[in-house]
């Protein structure tokens, strides 16, 4: 998702590709004027969460941590909503596939079970109300080519 976000940002700042260093800097504080806004890291330098903030006077980029649902909620009630908003694979899977697989989980099973199925029922309300304020979806394993990029090929 990291390499997803900077591509995003430095295609709009001009019709460029990201080049190799900054693909491969972590953590930095700033990138092209966004701003790291949190950050959990783990063990050995490796990064397992971190959110940034991107604006301009066009647009509003936000990738966000796990408390998923506060952020969904203020972006649902929101009176801005960002034109661009990155969600991962595994999301895209879990909201656009959830019903197919209704019958294998039983709801009952134990309690955890049912405190599990009851928080993804909700979280998948909120990524719906989220999804329907949307301009484009597209899942992020999607390639974006700009012309000038084919020249860059």
């Amino acid at each position: 998702m990291r390499g997803i976000y900077k591509d995003l940002i430095v295609m709009l700042h001009g019709n460029n590709l990201i080049d190799d260093g900054q693909l491969k800097a972590k953590t930095e504080s700033s990138f092209f004027g966004d701003k790291m806004i949190d950050i959990l890291p783990l063990e050995n330098d490796r990064v397992f969460r971190q959110a940034r903030e991107y604006h301009t006077d066009h647009y509003l980029i936000q990738v966000m941590k796990d408390d998923i649902e506060t952020a969904l909620l203020e972006l649902c009630t929101a009176s801005e909503f960002p034109d661009v908003l990155l969600i991962n694979s595994c999301l895209w899977d879990i909201t656009r596939y959830s019903r197919a697989y209704e019958d294998v989980v039983r709801p009952n099973i134990n309690r955890q079970a049912a405190v599990e199925r009851s928080s993804l029922e909700e979280f998948l309300e909120r990524i719906s109300m989220l999804i329907r304020r949307l301009r484009l979806i597209m899942p992020a394993t999607t390639q974006i080519f700009t012309e000038a990029s084919f020249s860059k090929l």
